[in-house]
Protein backbone atom coordinates (compact mmCIF):
# COMPACT_ATOMS: atom_id res chain seq x y z
CA UNK A 1 0.00 0.00 0.00
CA UNK A 2 1.77 3.14 -0.87
CA UNK A 3 2.34 5.65 1.68
CA UNK A 4 0.45 8.80 0.47
CA UNK A 5 -3.00 7.01 -1.05
CA UNK A 6 -4.92 9.00 -3.04
CA UNK A 7 -8.79 9.93 -1.66
CA UNK A 8 -11.73 9.81 -3.52
CA UNK A 9 -14.12 11.89 -2.36
CA UNK A 10 -18.16 10.59 -3.45
CA UNK A 11 -19.85 13.84 -4.54
CA UNK A 12 -23.24 12.21 -6.00
CA UNK A 13 -25.58 13.52 -3.68
CA UNK A 14 -23.88 16.82 -3.37
CA UNK A 15 -24.65 17.21 -7.36
CA UNK A 16 -27.95 16.03 -6.94
CA UNK A 17 -28.65 18.55 -4.04
CA UNK A 18 -26.83 21.69 -5.73
CA UNK A 19 -28.68 20.99 -8.98
CA UNK A 20 -32.21 21.03 -7.12
CA UNK A 21 -32.12 23.36 -3.93
CA UNK A 22 -31.75 26.82 -3.28
CA UNK A 23 -30.24 26.51 -0.25
CA UNK A 24 -27.56 23.87 1.54
CA UNK A 25 -28.43 22.11 4.80
CA UNK A 26 -26.14 21.42 7.32
CA UNK A 27 -24.55 17.75 5.71
CA UNK A 28 -23.77 19.63 1.94
CA UNK A 29 -21.95 22.76 3.84
CA UNK A 30 -19.84 20.85 6.33
CA UNK A 31 -19.02 18.21 3.09
CA UNK A 32 -18.12 21.54 1.50
CA UNK A 33 -15.90 23.12 3.94
CA UNK A 34 -13.78 19.57 3.89
CA UNK A 35 -13.59 19.45 0.51
CA UNK A 36 -11.96 22.97 0.20
CA UNK A 37 -10.26 22.57 3.46
CA UNK A 38 -8.54 19.58 2.00
CA UNK A 39 -7.80 21.15 -1.08
CA UNK A 40 -6.37 24.35 0.42
CA UNK A 41 -3.52 21.72 2.07
CA UNK A 42 -0.58 22.64 -0.56
CA UNK A 43 0.73 18.56 0.65
CA UNK A 44 -2.48 16.98 0.20
CA UNK A 45 -4.32 18.73 -2.54
CA UNK A 46 -2.58 16.51 -5.22
CA UNK A 47 -4.12 13.77 -3.18
CA UNK A 48 -7.35 14.72 -3.67
CA UNK A 49 -10.27 13.33 -6.34
CA UNK A 50 -13.63 13.16 -7.02
CA UNK A 51 -15.78 10.59 -8.18
CA UNK A 52 -19.77 10.09 -8.97
CA UNK A 53 -21.89 7.37 -10.14
CA UNK A 54 -21.32 6.06 -13.71
CA UNK A 55 -25.04 6.07 -15.43
CA UNK A 56 -24.60 3.38 -17.64
CA UNK A 57 -22.40 0.51 -16.13
CA UNK A 58 -21.75 -0.12 -12.33
CA UNK A 59 -18.92 2.00 -10.53
CA UNK A 60 -17.87 5.40 -10.42
CA UNK A 61 -16.34 7.77 -12.73
CA UNK A 62 -14.44 10.67 -11.86
CA UNK A 63 -16.31 13.93 -11.48
CA UNK A 64 -15.56 17.58 -12.48
CA UNK A 65 -14.48 19.26 -9.16
CA UNK A 66 -14.67 22.77 -10.75
CA UNK A 67 -18.05 22.31 -11.74
CA UNK A 68 -19.37 20.94 -8.25
CA UNK A 69 -17.62 23.96 -6.66
CA UNK A 70 -19.37 26.06 -8.88
CA UNK A 71 -22.78 24.37 -8.02
CA UNK A 72 -22.16 24.49 -4.34
CA UNK A 73 -20.84 28.42 -4.42
CA UNK A 74 -24.53 29.32 -6.22
CA UNK A 75 -26.46 27.70 -3.37
CA UNK A 76 -24.49 28.58 -0.47
CA UNK A 77 -23.46 32.47 -1.62
CA UNK A 78 -25.83 33.80 -4.11
CA UNK A 79 -29.35 35.16 -2.57
CA UNK A 80 -32.22 32.93 -3.01
CA UNK A 81 -34.58 34.36 -5.92
CA UNK A 82 -38.13 34.42 -3.65
CA UNK A 83 -36.81 35.03 -0.26
CA UNK A 84 -39.74 35.89 1.72
CA UNK A 85 -41.29 36.64 5.18
CA UNK A 86 -44.12 35.61 7.17
CA UNK A 87 -45.27 38.01 9.90
CA UNK A 88 -47.58 40.40 10.47
CA UNK A 89 -47.02 42.90 7.89
CA UNK A 90 -49.36 44.50 6.23
CA UNK A 91 -51.96 43.41 3.25
CA UNK A 92 -49.11 42.61 0.65
CA UNK A 93 -49.77 39.73 -2.16
CA UNK A 94 -49.12 36.36 -1.30
CA UNK A 95 -46.24 34.84 -3.61
CA UNK A 96 -47.50 32.58 -6.16
CA UNK A 97 -45.81 29.39 -4.97
CA UNK A 98 -48.73 29.62 -1.70
CA UNK A 99 -51.78 30.94 -3.01
CA UNK A 100 -52.43 27.44 -4.81
CA UNK A 101 -51.33 23.91 -3.93
CA UNK A 102 -48.58 22.41 -6.32
CA UNK A 103 -49.75 20.88 -9.21
CA UNK A 104 -49.16 17.57 -7.88
CA UNK A 105 -52.27 14.64 -7.93
CA UNK A 106 -50.25 12.28 -5.95
CA UNK A 107 -49.75 14.28 -2.78
CA UNK A 108 -52.52 15.57 -0.33
CA UNK A 109 -51.56 17.09 3.33
CA UNK A 110 -51.00 15.33 6.29
CA UNK A 111 -53.72 16.66 8.07
CA UNK A 112 -56.92 16.27 5.57
CA UNK A 113 -59.36 13.44 5.47
CA UNK A 114 -59.66 11.39 2.42
CA UNK A 115 -58.34 9.00 0.71
CA UNK A 116 -54.99 9.90 -1.60
CA UNK A 117 -55.43 10.00 -4.66
CA UNK A 118 -52.47 7.90 -7.19
CA UNK A 119 -52.05 8.54 -10.88
CA UNK A 120 -52.12 4.70 -11.35
CA UNK A 121 -52.90 1.70 -8.91
CA UNK A 122 -49.60 1.69 -6.82
CA UNK A 123 -49.51 -2.24 -7.54
CA UNK A 124 -48.84 -1.32 -11.54
CA UNK A 125 -46.61 1.54 -10.37
CA UNK A 126 -44.15 -1.28 -8.65
CA UNK A 127 -44.62 -3.62 -11.31
CA UNK A 128 -43.47 -1.16 -13.90
CA UNK A 129 -40.41 0.32 -11.21
CA UNK A 130 -39.43 -3.60 -11.15
CA UNK A 131 -38.90 -3.39 -14.90
CA UNK A 132 -37.01 -0.15 -15.14
CA UNK A 133 -33.18 -0.88 -15.18
CA UNK A 134 -31.14 -0.24 -12.23
CA UNK A 135 -28.70 2.23 -14.03
CA UNK A 136 -32.15 4.77 -15.18
CA UNK A 137 -33.93 4.15 -11.90
CA UNK A 138 -31.37 5.07 -9.43
CA UNK A 139 -30.97 8.58 -10.35
CA UNK A 140 -34.76 8.89 -9.84
CA UNK A 141 -34.91 7.15 -6.48
CA UNK A 142 -31.83 9.31 -5.65
CA UNK A 143 -33.49 12.16 -6.95
CA UNK A 144 -36.61 11.20 -4.57
CA UNK A 145 -35.07 11.13 -1.04
CA UNK A 146 -32.48 14.18 -1.54
CA UNK A 147 -35.67 16.10 -1.89
CA UNK A 148 -37.15 14.46 1.22
CA UNK A 149 -33.92 15.05 3.01
CA UNK A 150 -34.53 18.58 1.81
CA UNK A 151 -37.78 19.11 2.75
CA UNK A 152 -38.94 20.09 -0.93
CA UNK A 153 -42.16 19.12 -2.67
CA UNK A 154 -41.08 15.77 -4.80
CA UNK A 155 -42.43 15.52 -8.48
CA UNK A 156 -41.60 13.51 -11.33
CA UNK A 157 -39.33 10.95 -9.37
CA UNK A 158 -38.85 7.25 -9.42
CA UNK A 159 -39.94 5.12 -5.89
CA UNK A 160 -43.25 7.11 -5.29
CA UNK A 161 -44.26 5.17 -2.39
CA UNK A 162 -41.72 7.31 -0.51
CA UNK A 163 -41.93 10.33 -2.65
CA UNK A 164 -45.63 10.44 -1.77
CA UNK A 165 -45.20 10.16 1.91
CA UNK A 166 -42.17 12.85 1.99
CA UNK A 167 -44.45 15.11 -0.42
CA UNK A 168 -46.97 14.96 2.17
CA UNK A 169 -45.08 15.88 4.83
CA UNK A 170 -42.83 18.47 3.42
CA UNK A 171 -46.13 20.34 2.40
CA UNK A 172 -47.68 19.91 5.76
CA UNK A 173 -46.65 23.33 6.78
CA UNK A 174 -46.31 25.36 3.73
CA UNK A 175 -49.85 24.01 3.10
CA UNK A 176 -51.31 25.51 6.05
CA UNK A 177 -49.27 28.79 5.36
CA UNK A 178 -51.35 29.79 2.70
CA UNK A 179 -54.19 30.57 5.46
CA UNK A 180 -52.07 33.05 6.82
CA UNK A 181 -53.51 36.44 6.12
CA UNK A 182 -50.32 38.17 5.75
CA UNK A 183 -46.82 36.89 4.10
CA UNK A 184 -45.01 39.67 3.22
CA UNK A 185 -41.75 39.21 0.83
CA UNK A 186 -38.30 39.95 1.38
CA UNK A 187 -36.09 41.77 -1.14
CA UNK A 188 -32.41 40.64 -0.93
CA UNK A 189 -30.05 43.32 0.20
CA UNK A 190 -27.85 43.30 -2.84
CA UNK A 191 -28.48 42.71 -6.43
CA UNK A 192 -27.63 39.24 -7.48
CA UNK A 193 -25.16 39.08 -10.15
CA UNK A 194 -24.72 37.36 -13.37
CA UNK A 195 -23.02 34.47 -12.24
CA UNK A 196 -20.35 33.25 -14.69
CA UNK A 197 -20.86 30.53 -17.03
CA UNK A 198 -19.97 27.05 -15.73
CA UNK A 199 -17.12 25.22 -16.55
CA UNK A 200 -16.78 22.52 -19.56
CA UNK A 201 -17.46 19.08 -18.46
CA UNK A 202 -14.77 16.52 -18.24
CA UNK A 203 -14.47 13.49 -20.91
CA UNK A 204 -15.36 10.71 -17.90
CA UNK A 205 -12.79 8.34 -17.04
CA UNK A 206 -13.70 5.72 -14.95
CA UNK A 207 -12.61 4.61 -11.61
CA UNK A 208 -10.94 1.45 -12.25
CA UNK A 209 -8.59 3.30 -14.57
CA UNK A 210 -7.26 6.07 -11.86
CA UNK A 211 -6.88 4.84 -8.87
CA UNK A 212 -4.43 2.27 -6.89
CA UNK A 213 -4.78 -0.25 -5.05
CA UNK A 214 -4.62 1.04 -1.04
CA UNK A 215 -6.52 4.31 -2.61
CA UNK A 216 -9.67 5.36 0.31
CA UNK A 217 -12.96 6.15 -1.53
CA UNK A 218 -14.32 7.88 1.22
CA UNK A 219 -18.36 8.88 1.66
CA UNK A 220 -18.71 12.16 3.59
CA UNK A 221 -22.45 13.37 2.34
CA UNK A 222 -25.81 11.72 2.87
CA UNK A 223 -25.73 8.94 -0.17
CA UNK A 224 -28.14 6.43 2.06
CA UNK A 225 -30.85 6.89 -1.15
CA UNK A 226 -28.73 4.74 -3.18
CA UNK A 227 -30.34 1.78 -3.12
CA UNK A 228 -27.54 -0.97 -4.43
CA UNK A 229 -24.43 1.18 -2.37
CA UNK A 230 -22.95 -1.95 -1.19
CA UNK A 231 -22.31 -3.72 -4.52
CA UNK A 232 -20.56 -0.77 -5.43
CA UNK A 233 -18.47 -0.48 -2.36
CA UNK A 234 -17.89 -4.41 -2.87
CA UNK A 235 -16.87 -3.29 -6.35
CA UNK A 236 -14.33 -0.97 -5.19
CA UNK A 237 -13.21 -3.05 -2.73
CA UNK A 238 -12.28 -6.68 -4.37
CA UNK A 239 -11.76 -5.60 -7.94
CA UNK A 240 -9.76 -2.34 -6.98
CA UNK A 241 -8.31 -2.72 -3.94
CA UNK A 242 -9.67 -0.02 -2.37
CA UNK A 243 -10.39 1.35 1.03
CA UNK A 244 -13.90 2.77 2.40
CA UNK A 245 -14.34 5.62 5.25
CA UNK A 246 -17.99 6.69 5.79
CA UNK A 247 -18.53 10.01 7.95
CA UNK A 248 -21.69 9.68 10.08
CA UNK A 249 -23.60 12.93 10.92
CA UNK A 250 -26.42 11.06 13.01
CA UNK A 251 -28.63 7.86 13.22
CA UNK A 252 -32.12 9.99 13.81
CA UNK A 253 -33.91 7.72 11.95
CA UNK A 254 -33.13 4.34 13.88
CA UNK A 255 -33.13 5.58 17.11
CA UNK A 256 -35.77 8.71 16.87
CA UNK A 257 -37.75 7.12 13.71
CA UNK A 258 -40.69 9.82 14.88
CA UNK A 259 -39.12 12.42 13.33
CA UNK A 260 -38.61 10.83 10.05
CA UNK A 261 -40.56 9.72 7.00
CA UNK A 262 -41.55 5.91 7.77
CA UNK A 263 -39.63 5.57 4.09
CA UNK A 264 -36.71 7.22 5.07
CA UNK A 265 -36.65 5.05 8.27
CA UNK A 266 -36.58 1.84 6.19
CA UNK A 267 -34.25 3.13 3.24
CA UNK A 268 -31.32 4.57 6.22
CA UNK A 269 -31.50 1.39 7.98
CA UNK A 270 -30.81 -0.75 5.50
CA UNK A 271 -28.09 1.22 3.88
CA UNK A 272 -25.80 1.30 6.79
CA UNK A 273 -26.60 -2.28 7.95
CA UNK A 274 -25.09 -3.28 4.35
CA UNK A 275 -22.82 -0.52 4.34
CA UNK A 276 -21.13 -0.13 7.21
CA UNK A 277 -19.80 -3.92 7.65
CA UNK A 278 -17.98 -3.00 4.31
CA UNK A 279 -16.28 -0.19 5.47
CA UNK A 280 -12.33 0.36 6.89
CA UNK A 281 -13.09 3.67 8.40
CA UNK A 282 -15.89 5.19 10.33
CA UNK A 283 -15.86 8.43 11.32
CA UNK A 284 -18.67 10.78 13.13
CA UNK A 285 -19.16 14.27 13.94
CA UNK A 286 -19.33 14.08 17.33
CA UNK A 287 -18.70 12.34 20.37
CA UNK A 288 -22.47 11.91 20.88
CA UNK A 289 -22.93 10.82 17.30
CA UNK A 290 -20.34 8.06 17.95
CA UNK A 291 -21.55 6.34 20.61
CA UNK A 292 -24.80 6.16 19.57
CA UNK A 293 -23.64 4.62 16.40
CA UNK A 294 -21.93 2.03 18.48
CA UNK A 295 -24.87 1.04 20.51
CA UNK A 296 -26.87 1.19 17.58
CA UNK A 297 -24.63 -1.26 15.35
CA UNK A 298 -23.71 -3.82 18.96
CA UNK A 299 -28.08 -3.79 19.28
CA UNK A 300 -28.27 -4.53 15.75
CA UNK A 301 -25.30 -6.81 15.36
CA UNK A 302 -23.70 -4.33 12.54
CA UNK A 303 -20.20 -5.33 12.71
CA UNK A 304 -17.64 -2.08 12.23
CA UNK A 305 -13.72 -2.07 11.75
CA UNK A 306 -13.16 -0.55 15.12
CA UNK A 307 -14.56 2.23 17.53
CA UNK A 308 -16.15 4.89 16.01
CA UNK A 309 -14.03 8.25 15.31
CA UNK A 310 -15.15 11.45 16.33
CA UNK A 311 -13.76 14.28 14.06
CA UNK A 312 -13.72 18.40 14.95
CA UNK A 313 -16.38 20.03 13.21
CA UNK A 314 -15.67 23.49 11.93
CA UNK A 315 -17.17 27.13 12.70
CA UNK A 316 -18.11 28.82 9.86
CA UNK A 317 -18.78 28.85 6.07
CA UNK A 318 -17.57 30.16 3.08
CA UNK A 319 -14.55 31.55 4.75
CA UNK A 320 -11.50 31.07 7.01
CA UNK A 321 -13.06 32.70 10.11
CA UNK A 322 -15.88 34.52 11.09
CA UNK A 323 -15.08 37.67 12.96
CA UNK A 324 -17.77 39.28 15.09
CA UNK A 325 -17.02 42.60 15.04
CA UNK A 326 -16.91 42.58 10.65
CA UNK A 327 -20.65 41.24 10.72
CA UNK A 328 -23.43 43.36 8.70
CA UNK A 329 -25.41 46.17 10.88
CA UNK A 330 -28.09 46.28 8.21
CA UNK A 331 -30.71 43.90 8.66
CA UNK A 332 -33.05 43.20 5.79
CA UNK A 333 -35.58 45.33 5.25
CA UNK A 334 -39.17 43.94 5.70
CA UNK A 335 -37.29 42.20 8.70
CA UNK A 336 -36.76 45.98 10.53
CA UNK A 337 -40.47 46.93 9.60
CA UNK A 338 -41.69 44.25 11.63
CA UNK A 339 -39.43 44.42 14.45
CA UNK A 340 -40.55 48.50 14.34
CA UNK A 341 -37.02 48.69 17.08
CA UNK A 342 -37.68 45.93 19.22
CA UNK A 343 -34.79 43.50 19.71
CA UNK A 344 -35.40 39.97 18.84
CA UNK A 345 -34.19 36.40 19.63
CA UNK A 346 -33.33 34.38 16.81
CA UNK A 347 -33.50 30.49 15.85
CA UNK A 348 -31.75 29.00 12.82
CA UNK A 349 -32.79 26.44 11.80
CA UNK A 350 -35.53 24.49 9.05
CA UNK A 351 -38.57 24.08 10.97
CA UNK A 352 -39.33 20.86 11.59
CA UNK A 353 -40.25 18.87 14.30
CA UNK A 354 -36.93 17.31 15.70
CA UNK A 355 -36.38 21.21 15.85
CA UNK A 356 -38.92 22.01 18.63
CA UNK A 357 -39.95 25.20 17.55
CA UNK A 358 -43.01 24.42 19.53
CA UNK A 359 -40.99 24.48 22.42
CA UNK A 360 -40.13 28.29 21.91
CA UNK A 361 -43.85 28.89 20.75
CA UNK A 362 -44.98 28.07 24.22
CA UNK A 363 -42.57 29.76 25.91
CA UNK A 364 -42.89 33.12 23.96
CA UNK A 365 -47.05 32.81 24.62
CA UNK A 366 -45.76 32.62 28.46
CA UNK A 367 -43.60 35.25 28.77
CA UNK A 368 -45.80 37.96 27.16
CA UNK A 369 -48.28 36.87 28.90
CA UNK A 370 -46.30 36.99 32.63
CA UNK A 371 -43.88 39.72 32.05
CA UNK A 372 -45.98 42.40 29.47
CA UNK A 373 -45.70 42.43 26.19
CA UNK A 374 -43.40 45.74 26.63
CA UNK A 375 -40.66 43.67 28.21
CA UNK A 376 -40.18 40.81 25.86
CA UNK A 377 -38.06 41.13 22.77
CA UNK A 378 -39.34 39.56 19.22
CA UNK A 379 -39.04 36.36 18.39
CA UNK A 380 -37.26 35.14 14.70
CA UNK A 381 -37.46 32.08 12.99
CA UNK A 382 -34.87 31.91 10.60
CA UNK A 383 -35.70 29.00 8.14
CA UNK A 384 -37.63 27.40 5.49
CA UNK A 385 -40.85 25.49 6.67
CA UNK A 386 -40.47 21.42 6.76
CA UNK A 387 -42.02 18.96 8.09
CA UNK A 388 -44.07 17.63 10.59
CA UNK A 389 -44.94 20.88 11.71
CA UNK A 390 -48.91 21.21 10.60
CA UNK A 391 -49.63 21.95 14.65
CA UNK A 392 -47.01 24.21 14.86
CA UNK A 393 -47.88 26.45 11.58
CA UNK A 394 -51.52 26.26 12.84
CA UNK A 395 -51.26 27.74 16.25
CA UNK A 396 -48.78 30.88 14.89
CA UNK A 397 -51.86 31.28 12.29
CA UNK A 398 -54.27 31.39 14.99
CA UNK A 399 -52.31 33.13 17.30
CA UNK A 400 -51.69 35.70 14.64
CA UNK A 401 -48.06 35.10 15.00
CA UNK A 402 -48.43 36.09 18.75
CA UNK A 403 -49.17 39.08 17.95
CA UNK A 404 -47.01 40.07 15.82
CA UNK A 405 -44.07 39.05 18.05
CA UNK A 406 -43.15 35.86 16.23
CA UNK A 407 -41.62 36.28 12.53
CA UNK A 408 -40.93 33.55 10.54
CA UNK A 409 -38.19 34.59 7.65
CA UNK A 410 -37.36 32.24 4.36
CA UNK A 411 -34.30 32.57 1.77
CA UNK A 412 -31.61 34.57 3.48
CA UNK A 413 -28.54 33.99 2.00
CA UNK A 414 -24.86 34.23 3.94
CA UNK A 415 -24.53 37.63 3.87
CA UNK A 416 -28.09 38.53 5.17
CA UNK A 417 -28.16 35.71 8.12
CA UNK A 418 -24.94 37.21 9.35
CA UNK A 419 -26.81 40.54 9.33
CA UNK A 420 -29.52 38.89 11.30
CA UNK A 421 -27.28 37.01 13.75
CA UNK A 422 -25.29 40.18 14.50
CA UNK A 423 -28.70 42.35 15.44
CA UNK A 424 -30.08 39.64 17.75
CA UNK A 425 -30.26 39.77 21.69
CA UNK A 426 -28.58 36.39 21.82
CA UNK A 427 -29.59 32.78 19.75
CA UNK A 428 -31.65 30.02 21.08
CA UNK A 429 -31.47 26.27 19.77
CA UNK A 430 -33.83 23.79 21.42
CA UNK A 431 -33.70 20.86 19.68
CA UNK A 432 -34.22 17.35 20.80
CA UNK A 433 -31.83 15.59 18.74
CA UNK A 434 -28.77 16.89 16.71
CA UNK A 435 -25.26 15.02 15.14
CA UNK A 436 -23.49 18.20 16.01
CA UNK A 437 -25.04 21.73 16.00
CA UNK A 438 -23.78 24.08 13.67
CA UNK A 439 -26.14 26.96 14.71
CA UNK A 440 -25.01 26.80 18.06
CA UNK A 441 -20.84 26.92 17.43
CA UNK A 442 -21.79 29.68 14.53
CA UNK A 443 -23.61 32.16 17.01
CA UNK A 444 -20.20 31.95 19.20
CA UNK A 445 -18.71 32.80 16.39
CA UNK A 446 -20.53 35.57 15.40
CA UNK A 447 -20.05 37.05 19.02
CA UNK A 448 -23.50 36.11 20.10
CA UNK A 449 -24.51 34.25 23.03
CA UNK A 450 -26.58 30.91 22.81
CA UNK A 451 -29.10 29.31 24.99
CA UNK A 452 -29.95 25.72 23.63
CA UNK A 453 -30.49 22.07 24.29
CA UNK A 454 -28.65 20.46 26.42
CA UNK A 455 -29.83 17.05 24.41
CA UNK A 456 -27.12 14.60 22.25
CA UNK A 457 -24.04 16.53 20.74
CA UNK A 458 -25.61 20.27 21.64
CA UNK A 459 -23.08 20.53 24.95
CA UNK A 460 -20.16 19.66 22.60
CA UNK A 461 -21.18 22.32 20.31
CA UNK A 462 -21.64 24.77 23.08
CA UNK A 463 -19.12 23.89 25.01
CA UNK A 464 -18.91 26.22 28.50
CA UNK A 465 -20.10 29.30 27.20
CA UNK A 466 -23.32 28.05 26.13
CA UNK A 467 -26.16 28.00 28.75
CA UNK A 468 -28.29 24.94 28.27
CA UNK A 469 -32.07 23.63 29.33
CA UNK A 470 -33.88 20.30 29.20
CA UNK A 471 -35.91 20.41 25.43
CA UNK A 472 -38.77 18.36 27.13
CA UNK A 473 -39.41 20.65 30.03
CA UNK A 474 -41.32 24.13 29.55
CA UNK A 475 -40.56 25.22 32.77
CA UNK A 476 -36.74 25.12 32.56
CA UNK A 477 -36.60 26.42 28.96
CA UNK A 478 -38.97 29.29 30.51
CA UNK A 479 -36.67 29.77 33.61
CA UNK A 480 -33.27 29.89 31.45
CA UNK A 481 -34.67 32.10 28.74
CA UNK A 482 -36.21 34.54 31.11
CA UNK A 483 -33.10 34.56 33.36
CA UNK A 484 -31.44 35.56 29.96
CA UNK A 485 -34.06 38.56 28.92
CA UNK A 486 -34.61 40.34 32.39
CA UNK A 487 -30.45 40.21 33.29
CA UNK A 488 -29.95 42.75 30.12
CA UNK A 489 -26.03 43.89 32.38
CA UNK A 490 -25.36 40.29 32.42
CA UNK A 491 -26.20 39.74 29.14
CA UNK A 492 -23.69 41.80 27.60
CA UNK A 493 -21.30 40.78 30.14
CA UNK A 494 -21.91 37.07 28.64
CA UNK A 495 -21.49 38.50 25.07
CA UNK A 496 -18.13 40.17 26.05
CA UNK A 497 -17.00 36.92 27.21
CA UNK A 498 -18.16 35.17 24.14
CA UNK A 499 -16.52 37.66 21.62
CA UNK A 500 -13.17 37.35 23.56
CA UNK A 501 -13.09 33.78 24.35
CA UNK A 502 -14.74 31.57 21.47
CA UNK A 503 -11.91 30.37 19.22
CA UNK A 504 -13.61 28.57 16.37
CA UNK A 505 -12.50 25.48 14.71
CA UNK A 506 -11.06 25.37 11.87
CA UNK A 507 -12.37 23.21 8.66
CA UNK A 508 -8.85 21.72 8.15
CA UNK A 509 -8.47 19.93 11.44
CA UNK A 510 -11.52 17.66 10.51
CA UNK A 511 -9.56 17.22 6.76
CA UNK A 512 -6.25 16.32 8.64
CA UNK A 513 -8.31 14.08 11.32
CA UNK A 514 -9.29 11.61 8.38
CA UNK A 515 -6.31 12.18 6.09
CA UNK A 516 -4.17 10.80 9.13
CA UNK A 517 -6.13 8.14 9.57
CA UNK A 518 -5.78 6.67 6.13
CA UNK A 519 -1.99 7.88 6.20
CA UNK A 520 -1.50 5.81 9.24
CA UNK A 521 -0.10 2.13 8.71
CA UNK A 522 -2.83 -0.94 9.70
Amino acid sequence: MSAAPRIWFDVEDLFHFADRNARPTGIQRVCYEIFLAALADPAVAPRIGFVRHSGTERGFIEANWELLDYKLRHVTDRPSEMPQLRSETGDEAVPAMLEAPAQDAGAAPHDQAGPRRRPLPLRLLRRAGAMVPRRIARPGFLFAVMQVQAGAALTGAVGLTIADRARRGARQGAIRLRRLPIVARLVAERAPEDPPPPPPPLPPRRLAEIADRGDVLAVLGSPWFEVDYAELVSHVRGRLGLRVAVLMHDVIPVRRPEWVDRGTVRVFRDWYRTVLPLADYVFANSQATADDVERWCARDAIRLPGSVAPVPIGTGFGQKQLVATELPDRLPAVLLKVLDGRPYVLFVSTIEARKNHMLLFRVWRRLLSEMGPQNVPDLVFAGKVGWMVGDLMSQIENSRNLDGRLHVIEGLDDRALRAVYGGCLFTVFPSFYEGWGLPVSESMAMGRPCVCSNATALPEAGGSLARYFDPFDVEDATRVIRATIEDRPGLAAWQDEVVRTFRPVGWDRAARAMIAAFDRPD
